[in-house]
């Protein structure tokens, strides 16, 4: 359950796209003003993902898939279909879990985790965080149509979990389009994000 909430805290975290502003060149900040303009025009969202996780000492990749729903400002659903059921929910300060039938609220330390890393990646996801550089060293380059930020941690909680995250944006929309996170432990994890929907109605699947 601990790894389970790191992941889930470090994906709301890097779905953000928290890419700090400062210091970046002419050309970084044309890219970021057009992924701060998608995440405004962004009212709601819902996409597919593929989870790609690499252990150290495992043979194989772990693969796991799902999809996410997002309804600005405040609400966030990322639910695993495959291998098996599993979702976390953030609605305002309310979190919750969802496994095997059973439905819990997330208290303690971890509630008060989620809370700050949800509301870092709801802010962002409206376009207001993208100028913080207190979390990340940034570098931006071009690759097959993609714009790609390849993030070091600053930050002492994020340099206990990664090396580097890189997210991917799509040149054309400006949204998120892969995530690549290296663990200080030696693992890795690659989530590919796929048939991405804007602002539908999606009520009936929260």
């Amino acid at each position: 359950m601990k790894k389970t909430v790191t992941i889930l805290a470090a994906i709301l975290l890097c779905l953000a796209g928290t890419l700090p502003v400062q210091g970046q060149q002419n050309g970084d900040d044309a890219r970021i003003e057009a992924i701060i303009r998608a995440c405004g025009d962004m009212k709601s969202m819902k996409c597919e993902f593929t989870q790609t996780k690499r252990v150290p000492l495992m043979e194989g990749d772990q693969i796991s898939k799902g999809n996410m729903l997002y309804f600005s400002p405040s609400r966030l659903k990322w639910a695993y279909t495959e291998p098996f059921a599993y979702s976390f929910r953030a609605d305002g300060e309310t979190l919750t879990v969802d496994s095997d039938g059973s439905h819990s609220e997330i208290g303690g330390e971890g509630s008060r985790m989620f809370q700050g890393i949800a509301g870092v990646m709801m802010g962002c996801m409206s376009g207001q965080c993208l100028k913080d550089s207190r979390m990340f060293k940034v570098s931006m380059s071009d690759a097959d149509g993609r714009w790609v930020a390849a993030m070091v941690p600053v930050r002492r909680d994020m340099k206990k979990m990664f090396q580097q995250i890189t997210l991917s944006f799509s040149s054309s929309t400006g949204l998120l389009e892969r995530i690549d996170m290296i663990e200080t432990g030696g693992g890795s994890t690659v989530i590919e994000i796929s048939n991405v929907q804007l602002n539908g109605d999606y009520a009936a699947e929260w």
